[in-house]
């Protein structure tokens, strides 16, 4: 699970009955018994050695998760700055725990990219990872020391309201599979898709006027058009799709885990810009003693083996 906060966090996991979180933080003092954290660095040039060193006395054996959408992130274009910069975490990690894991930075999608971006959308995961890798080696003669491959998968169509086909997000999983597995260094490590979900459940009442007729901007952010809908029942049938696929062909691809986005999101309110966040929410407040959405229900009921 993607948990919207840093309180009570066990609370809200197992009313899922999920083992493992993210909460894009490395605060590992106040992990809930019984499960797992992913240590996540956002930025760089990241902690210093000693509070690595902390991290790694406080959490050993954990799985380090670096930077999040480098290509579509302004000042994350591969450059030998970046590289270095995530070299010397990589050695500073690995050298307070030998036992640490190390994801790759999680590209957002592989081949496909967007539909309706503005502006020139952004560079696919697939060529910011060819970059990297070359850069990197040409810069220390060796392979990173990457353990598991991370990416974050959207099916972001905007001429297609609400985005929920699955196809493209099980597109990307395979692409970024097949592309591991032309790498004799990388082929047999294992994937872990670090954002799992959709940007927009809502329908557009005007298409023919998209984008204007679907969203509404203000002050607050970006908002659907008045009349849309929230598609509950697309959004249900996206996800068991996916879902489904995930459970029939993880094993043979080593997709390893998956994180849904998010616990809670006031649907409404987001970014003003296309990136704002319409698409999912498993509560229906952010406190304790919110209920489960019907979407929340789903995914609880998947993570128990009920379909």
């Amino acid at each position: 699970m993607i948990l919207h906060t840093e309180t009570n966090q066990g609370h809200f996991l197992d009313q899922l009955g999920a083992k493992w979180y993210l909460d894009y933080s490395d605060n590992v003092s106040n992990i809930p018994a019984g499960k797992k954290k992913l240590i996540h660095i956002g930025s760089l040039p990241g902690p210093s050695s000693e509070r690595i060193k902390q991290i790694a006395q406080q959490a050993p054996g954990s799985i380090w998760y670096i930077l999040g959408e480098p290509n579509r992130t302004a000042g994350l274009s591969v450059s030998d700055t970046l590289v270095t910069r995530l070299h010397s975490l990589y050695t500073a990690i690995k050298a307070a725990d030998p036992t640490a894991k190390i994801t790759s930075p999680s590209v957002l999608n592989w081949d496909f990219t967007c539909i309706g971006c503005a502006g020139e959308g952004y560079q696919s995961g697939h060529s910011w990872t060819e970059q990297f890798l070359a850069t990197y080696r040409q810069k220390y003669n060796a392979e990173p020391p990457i353990d598991i491959w991370a990416i974050d998968t959207y099916p972001l169509d905007w001429k297609n309201l609400p985005t929920v086909n699955h196809q493209i997000v099980i597109d990307q999983m395979t692409g970024l599979r097949q592309y591991l597995n032309g790498l004799s260094a990388h082929r047999d490590k294992p994937i872990m898709v670090t954002e799992l979900a959709l940007h927009w459940g809502y329908s557009c009442p005007r298409p023919q006027e998209w984008p204007e007729g679907c969203f509404l901007s203000s002050s607050q952010g970006i908002a659907p058009q008045l009349g849309s809908v929230y598609q509950e029942e697309a959004v249900k049938q996206y996800l068991n799709n996916v879902f489904n696929w995930l459970e029939a062909n993880a094993d043979s691809l080593k997709i390893e885990k998956w994180f849904i986005y998010r616990t809670y999101f006031k649907i409404g309110v987001g970014a003003p810009n296309q990136w704002g966040y319409h698409g999912l929410t498993m509560f229906n407040g952010p406190s304790v003693g919110a209920n489960l959405t019907p979407i929340g229900q789903l995914i609880k009921n998947r993570i128990q083996g009920i379909k």
